[in-house]
């Protein structure tokens, strides 16, 4: 049968120290946390599995610079989806992260940051890895309920510390976007370029988020990946008296990184629904997805059924 990644689990989640304006517009934070980095492509909590992946760190930010955070993080310790009985549910490792953000321009985001990984135990140190990179974003309103979105990013990736390989590769993401009204329609593309060896790894990633749900391409395969989708997103009309119900929907194109090689293809689409009570709110989900297999995997389909409940 096909792995279901929602073990059995009892663990502490987070528990952590804040101090906060202790120095002025700056925030310490010490112990078991959430860290997610901008679009969580390259830090996440993988907040869809039962398991929520926190880590072990500390993290240090600040807004003293006008219309800028910079933050540092150190991470010793992920703990993962997979739950303590895995090998791969509690991985040790010395991580540094570095991150800026200046908002300075009108609508527009520049965040540059380095993500320096080194992982202890052998069987995961491909994953220690020096990343680079830089995320522009910005939103413009033309009126009439007209709003433009782009979103570009790129990153070059080499092996660090106990890494045994030799890396060299890069990233790309584009998407542009239009909003109107309670519509985005949404183009993008996405290439984690591969060398033949290895693929350009994203390890603490949300990876779910990414390249389709039915989660085909969790590891980048060796020859790289190319992902060319389509989206469009809305909040649709009441139906029976019911309003706030949330609909998307997604077509994914995959191939290596040069587009010579088909991998296949996936349409994918949801729906979402909140419902508020005096002590929080319950959330109910739905979505199916269709993998279409070419060359990569094979022919898959998913359906989700989620229910959260958040204080």
């Amino acid at each position: 049968y096909p792995v279901v990644a929602d073990p059995d689990d009892l663990a502490l989640n987070q528990l952590y120290l804040i101090a906060d304006g202790t120095i002025p517009k700056t925030r310490f934070k010490l112990g078991r946390q959430r860290v997610i980095w901008d679009n969580a492509r390259f830090i996440g909590n993988v907040g869809f599995r039962q398991n929520e992946q926190t880590f072990d760190a500390g993290r240090i930010s600040t807004t003293l610079l006008p219309d800028s955070t910079l933050e540092y993080l150190y991470m010793e310790k992920v703990h993962r989806i997979f739950g303590r009985d895995s090998a791969a549910g509690r991985l040790d490792l010395a991580g540094h992260g570095l991150r800026a953000q200046y908002r300075g321009f009108d609508g527009w985001r520049l965040t540059p940051f380095a993500l320096l990984l080194d992982y202890d135990r052998a069987a995961v140190a491909a994953n220690s890895t020096a990343t680079y990179g830089l995320w522009v974003t910005g939103k413009r309103k033309f009126g009439d309920g007209l709003t433009g979105f782009l979103g570009v990013g790129v990153s070059n990736q080499k092996d660090r510390g106990n890494n045994a390989g030799s890396v060299d590769l890069w990233y790309y993401h584009l998407e542009p976007a239009l909003g109107y009204r309670d519509w985005r329609f949404i183009a993008g593309f996405e290439q984690l370029n591969g060398d033949g060896a290895t693929g350009f790894r994203t390890p603490l990633a949300t990876l779910h988020k990414f390249n389709g749900i039915t989660d085909q391409f969790l590891a980048t395969p060796a020859g790289g990946l190319r992902d060319l989708y389509a989206k469009v997103k809305t909040t649709l009309p009441a139906i029976g008296g019911v309003g706030g119900i949330k609909f998307g929907a997604a077509y994914h194109r995959f191939t290596d990184d040069d587009g010579s090689v088909d991998f296949g293809d996936e349409w994918n689409a949801g729906i979402s629904k909140a419902f508020p009570t005096s002590y929080g709110r319950w959330i109910v989900g739905l979505q199916y997805a269709d993998y279409g297999a070419d060359t990569f995997a094979a022919d898959i389909d998913k359906l989700w059924v989620t229910v959260g409940f958040k204080l």
